[in-house]
């Protein structure tokens, strides 16, 4: 009996032998450490080594140079679990190149369960795939015959539609079946990148879940279990969120297919690329909403019309204005609406434009709306060139037509009184003629008088004399006045004569002869030199005289005077300033220094008609500029001013 069983031992290996030599999956037995001890054919026709190669070598000359450690991390996580583990793997052939490899790594243990070598069995995947898209394919065809042939329902229809649609554009569609049975899913690799996994990733249906934006995913999950439960297709917009951050939209459509009892076999299907679609309807939506909310933001009343006056569309405003909603006003006829007629009004542009394919304006006055409107009507043009109707814009103008009424009135009423200002001033010259002839006479002839009397005076009577001294100040004192009345007229009055003038010289001037007047005086004066300025020559001189002659004339105190004359920069324009070291003045008045005969606060110790400044005021302003003064009482003044280039 013993013997018998001696006997059978080797008949039972030779017979594995053979089963192994004459497999068609690559299978390979290993030592623990990874050495080859045993190559069926098969291997030698997947890996293009043979028996006589391999045997002796490490495994891991089937490993991919990019995947160092690859095998090594299998061959001990298999040592390691003592169980047989799959892998889908890609391996190097003997010419270097790839296969996608289907495998079972399986430990080899004696009776003691100890490890004493390990087996590989392999199948070239590819050739799986293949198969199963044939399959897919010829499953494909099968549904196209069966739903050409029923053609019952117009759902039926659909379907066969979409099927041979996605048959034709196979070549950018990803395609998919999914093994109800196993749970095995196979996905084609344009499938794989539309939701970002590599080709030679092991695609299970968690996995395809897993890339699904997690805010879809229920949804997605509800749509498969739902179309497999209802029998129908199964068709869903999802998102797919990629390792970048992008988001990227696929339609994933399906059909089941089931056994005679109704259970359900398997799920084929497509996926396509959808994002493109998105974005371009996520671009229309924003688009028509903004041209929404523009067309009714738009303060204007805005109607579209047809041929026949009847309203097609109104904005907010409109709908406003006849007291009726928006869609409330689609079909009805514009003139009844709008202007409570019975046909079209005669001031109407709108058969105008419908003749001419022309835009027409027209000012209308409404007495339905209560209101004056500008009025606009746009053809609106079908492709055969004929007016189809109008775009019909009314601007409410009721406003600035009285408006207009009020301007005209004021400008009316403006005019009569420029021809009263004329006059009022073409008395005032005359009275400034009167003022420089009629009065300057009778004081000459009171000076050629006080004259005379003086040499009849006799010397030994000192009253006389002091009487005569005093007629002749006040009549020096009039007509400094009247030159002053006269100065004043001349800068309010007449054509300025431009020219560029180099306003520090001027300044040098008019200060020399203040000093020649009075050469007692210690006045120290600082003049920047050079600055040039588009003015009359007369006005201007007029003014700085005022300007330099009060800094002299109010730095009359000091043991030492301080004048300066510059030009900074101002705001966009040079600014010009006299600066003194005076008497100054309190801020609080800085309002009534360019008012005539206003003189301030102790000012009456000096000399001055209280109109020098008012006439410094007029000049600049003829010049298109504009003076302001900064002061400090008994710390000196500084008046600023600019002019128009």
């Amino acid at each position: 009996m013993k013997q018998g069983d001696g006997a059978a031992m080797p008949m039972n290996a030779e017979k594995l032998a053979a089963m192994v030599e004459s497999s068609g999956d690559a299978i390979i037995a290993m030592n623990v450490d990874g050495t080859i001890s045993s190559w069926n054919p098969a291997a030698t026709s997947l890996y293009g080594y043979s028996a006589k190669e391999a045997v002796g070598c490490n495994i891991a000359i089937l490993e991919l140079p990019e995947h160092p450690g690859e095998i090594e991390a299998e061959l001990q996580e298999v040592q390691r679990e003592k169980r047989s583990r799959h892998y889908d793997r890609y391996r190097r052939r003997k010419d270097g190149s790839q296969v996608f490899v289907s495998l079972t790594l399986s430990p080899i243990l004696d009776r003691q369960n100890t490890l004493i070598g390990l087996s590989s069995i392999g199948r070239d995947a590819e050739e799986l795939v293949q198969k199963r898209t044939k399959e897919l394919m010829q499953a494909i065809r099968a549904l196209q015959v069966e739903i050409a042939e029923r053609r019952r329902a117009e759902e039926a229809l659909t379907q066969s539609e979409e099927m041979l649609r996605f048959a034709a554009l196979a070549a950018d569609i990803g395609i998919w079946h999914y093994d109800l049975l196993t749970r095995d899913l196979v996905w084609s690799d344009r499938c794989k990148e539309l939701f970002g996994y590599p080709h030679d990733f092991q695609m299970t249906y968690e996995a395809f879940l897993d890339a699904v934006a997690e805010e879809d995913r229920q949804r997605v999950d509800q749509a498969v279990q739902r179309a497999l439960q209802d029998k129908s297709v199964y068709a869903v917009e999802l998102r797919v969120m990629l390792q970048d951050g992008q988001v990227r939209w696929v339609m994933s459509k399906g059909h089941a297919f089931y056994d005679s009892q109704g259970k359900p076999l398997r799920m084929d299907g497509i996926a396509l690329d959808i994002t493109q679609t998105k974005m371009t309807e996520a671009a229309l939506l924003r688009a028509k909403e903004e041209w929404e909310s523009t067309f009714n933001s738009v303060p204007d009343l805005i109607a579209i019309l047809d041929e026949k006056c009847r309203i097609v569309r109104v904005n907010e405003a409109m709908a406003q204005r006849v007291h009726i909603n928006p869609d409330g006003c689609v079909g009805l006829f514009c003139y009844q609406v709008l202007h409570g007629e019975n046909a079209p009004p005669h001031f109407c542009p709108h058969g105008q434009s419908l003749m001419d394919n022309m835009q027409h304006i027209a000012e209308v006055y409404d007495p339905h709306l209560t209101g004056t409107f500008l009025v606009s009507t746009t053809p609106l043009v079908a492709a055969d060139g004929k007016s189809i109707g109008t775009v019909h814009v009314a601007r409410d103008i009721t406003e600035r037509k009285r408006a207009e009424e009020e301007i005209a009135r004021l400008n009316a009423d403006l005019g009569t009184h420029i021809a009263e200002l004329e006059e009022r001033n073409q008395e005032l010259d005359a009275f400034n003629r009167m003022i420089s002839h009629d009065l300057r006479q009778p004081l000459n002839i009171m000076s050629l008088a006080g004259q005379h009397i003086e040499m009849l005076c006799s010397s030994d009577n000192p009253e006389c004399r002091q009487s005569v001294q005093t007629l002749e100040q006040a009549v020096l004192r009039m007509n400094a006045m009247i030159e002053t009345l006269l100065s004043f007229s001349r800068s309010t009055h007449g054509d300025l004569l431009r020219q560029d003038l180099d306003i520090s010289e001027m300044v040098q001037v008019i200060l020399a002869e203040l000093y020649l007047a009075e050469p007692v005086r210690r006045i120290r004066t600082v003049i920047e030199e050079g600055v040039m300025v588009n003015a009359d020559t007369r006005l201007l001189r007029t003014a700085l005289e005022n300007l330099l002659g009060n800094a002299w004339k109010y730095t009359g105190g000091r043991e030492e005077g301080y004048i300066e004359f510059g030009m900074r920069k101002g705001e966009g324009e040079p600014v010009y300033f006299i600066k003194d070291n005076g008497m100054g003045f309190d801020m609080a008045d800085a309002d009534k220094l360019f008012v005539p005969f206003q003189r301030l606060a102790g000012a009456d110790a000096f000399k001055g008609s209280g109109i020098g400044l008012a006439t410094v005021e007029k000049i600049i302003k003829r010049h298109g500029g504009r003076i302001w003064a900064e002061g400090e009482p008994d710390k000196g003044a500084t008046f600023c001013f600019t002019l128009e280039s």
